[in-house]
């Protein structure tokens, strides 16, 4: 399944750090989380991103298959990108390093309460002092939203983007991005 979050934040993307502005993306080390089928992490990829795509166990087999699906896409992009489990209840125990990542990516992963609170302390763990998280969430539960922005707003600056920014045609009157900065 391809959630429009993530065809939303890919477009987004693709409109806004693409074509003309793709040295704005090349390099760049993104992680990104919740990644499901990959869509998100392996188009960045395609933009020249160095993108660590991450899920629970369960997801990893289809995740590396996704990749090596699009492994001659990637070449030619000059990006790259891998696959590993990552538990946001325990994000030391992916063996990823801390505060190493230039951009902490998720699309849809934030769906219930509870786990907000993790989502926003793996972003924390992972984002290096600088570093941006780009978050797209369909509006579903109220309270899930109000959730998440309550954690994130305690450690990052948070900033609801513009809908002018988003890719005409691909918007979604229920899906918002969100960019994270952390505070000075």
């Amino acid at each position: 399944i391809v959630w429009d979050a993530a065809v939303v934040l890919l477009r987004y993307f693709e409109k806004n750090f693409g074509t003309g502005n793709a040295k704005k993306l090349k390099c760049k080390r993104v992680l990104e989380l919740g990644s499901g089928c990959g869509l998100l992490g392996i188009g960045l990829s395609s933009m020249g991103c160095d993108c660590t795509i991450t899920d629970q166990s369960s997801v990893i087999p289809n995740l590396k298959y996704n990749v090596l699906c699009n492994a001659e896409l990637l070449e030619d992009s000059q990006g790259a990108c891998a696959a590993c489990e990552l538990d946001w209840c325990n994000p030391s125990s992916s063996g990823l390093d801390s505060q190493s990542y230039d951009m902490v990516v998720g699309s849809d992963c934030v769906f219930e309460e509870e786990l907000c609170q993790e989502v926003v302390r793996t972003i924390d763990m992972f984002l290096r002092p600088g570093g941006k998280a780009f978050f797209a969430n369909e509006i579903r539960s109220q309270s899930v939203e109000d959730a998440f922005m309550q954690a994130a707003e305690q450690i990052f600056v948070v900033k609801k983007e513009s809908a002018k920014r988003m890719k005409q045609g691909y918007s979604h009157p229920l899906v918002n991005i969100f960019i994270l900065s952390r505070k000075a």
